[in-house]
C-alpha cells in the first residue's frame, strides 16, 4: 500500500463557492452586533483609573518613616522659640532655652513632700549617704561637686558612625534655678557652630552626666569636634548613669533602657513622643523642606530624655559595695 503524497504548503487553496460565502453572511447576521461605550461629549477619551500599590505587609525590619505634614511649612521660628546665637569663631546657629520645673517628683513619695528638681538635686548633693554622693565617691572626688558643678547631656544626631549631629540638649543649674539649652543646627552646615557654642558653654561645669554617654555621647561629640577643626574640651568627670542603673535595676526591669526606667522608677509612660528610630530621618525632612513641624516633637523628646535622666540620679537608691564595682 502506497503513502498518500505529502500536501504542498505553496498550493493554491480553491475559493470558496457563492452558497457557501451567503450562508456565512446569514449566520453572522444573527448575532449581537458589537457596540463599544462612546467618550463623554466634549472630553474625549475617559481617563484611566489611578494604580493603587498596596503595602499591607507589616514592616519588620525597619521603623515606619515619620508622617509627612499636610499644610504649608512651619517656620523654625515659629515652631520653636528660639534665638540665634554667634559661636566664637562668628558663625551662627540656634538655641532653645527654657526653665525647668518638675513638681511631684515620685521619689518624693517615700517623704510625702512634692519637691523641686533642682532642690531634689541640691539635697542628694548635700547628703553623704545620698546614692549621688556614693557614685561621685567613685569618680575620686576629694570634695562633692557644688549643684552648679553638674551637666546633664544628650544628643541627636542624624545616625551612626561619622553623620553629623544637630542637637546638643544640656541641663544645668544656675542661680535662678534648672535651665534646659538645646543647640540645634538648622542644617549640616551649622553643626561646627552649635558644637563650639555647647563647648564655650560646657567649659565652666566640672562634672558631666549622661546615659550611655562614655559609650556613645562623648565619643560622638569628639569625633564631629575633630572632623570640624573644633578643639574639644569636656570635663573629664564623667557620671555614666546607664552602668549604674544596670548594676541596680538589671534584674527587675528586664531592661534599662531610658524610656523603661522612666516607666518603672519616674512613674510616667510616654505618650506622644516621637520613637527615636525616625528621628533621623525627620531632621532630614526638616532640612530639605523647612518645614520645622517635627523638629517640635524631636525637642521634646530632647527634653524629656534630659529630665528622666536628673530624676533617675534623684531617684537611685543608695548602690551597695560590690555594685559599684567596674567603675562609672
Amino acid at each position: 500500500m502506497c503513502d498518500a503524497p505529502p500536501k504542498n504548503p505553496q498550493a493554491p487553496q480553491p475559493e470558496p463557492s457563492a452558497k457557501a460565502v451567503a450562508d456565512l453572511r446569514r449566520r453572522l447576521h444573527k448575532q449581537a452586533p458589537l457596540t463599544l461605550p462612546s467618550p463623554p461629549a466634549g472630553k474625549g477619551s475617559a481617563p484611566l483609573a489611578p494604580i493603587v500599590f498596596r503595602r499591607d505587609l507589616p514592616r519588620t525590619e525597619h521603623a515606619p518613616a515619620p508622617a509627612r505634614p499636610s499644610g504649608r511649612p512651619l517656620p523654625l521660628a515659629e515652631a520653636l522659640s528660639g534665638v540665634e546665637i554667634v559661636a566664637p569663631n562668628g558663625s551662627r546657629t540656634y538655641l532653645v532655652e527654657e526653665r525647668a520645673i518638675v513638681q511631684n517628683l515620685a521619689a518624693t513619695i517615700r517623704t510625702g513632700a512634692a519637691v523641686e528638681l533642682s532642690a531634689a538635686l541640691g539635697q542628694a548633693l548635700e547628703n553623704p549617704a545620698s546614692a549621688l554622693r556614693g557614685l561621685l565617691r567613685e569618680l575620686a572626688l576629694t570634695e562633692p561637686p557644688r549643684l552648679e558643678d553638674l551637666l546633664f547631656l544628650d544628643l541627636e544626631t542624624t545616625g551612626l558612625g561619622s553623620s553629623p549631629l544637630f542637637l546638643i540638649g544640656t541641663l544645668a543649674c544656675d542661680a535662678a534655678g534648672l535651665a534646659l539649652r538645646q543647640f540645634f543646627a538648622r542644617d549640616y552646615a551649622e553643626e561646627s557652630a552649635a558644637l563650639l557654642c555647647f563647648l564655650e558653654r560646657a567649659a565652666q561645669h566640672k562634672l558631666l552626666v549622661t546615659f550611655n554617654g562614655k559609650s556613645f555621647d562623648v565619643p560622638y561629640l569628639r569625633m564631629r569636634a575633630a572632623a570640624a577643626g573644633v578643639p574639644c574640651r569636656l570635663a573629664h568627670l564623667h557620671l555614666d548613669l546607664l552602668h549604674a542603673a544596670r548594676r541596680i535595676w538589671k534584674d527587675r526591669f528586664g531592661d534599662c533602657r531610658l524610656q523603661t526606667l522612666e516607666y518603672h522608677v519616674c512613674g510616667r509612660r510616654r505618650h506622644d513622643d516621637i520613637p527615636g528610630a525616625e528621628i533621623a530621618e525627620a531632621y532630614h525632612a526638616y532640612v530639605r523642606s523647612g518645614d520645622a513641624r517635627q523638629m517640635r516633637a524631636v525637642l521634646s523628646h530632647n527634653r524629656r530624655d534630659l529630665l528622666t535622666l536628673a530624676e533617675i540620679l534623684v531617684q537611685m537608691p543608695v548602690p551597695r559595695a560590690d555594685d559599684l564595682l567596674g567603675g562609672l
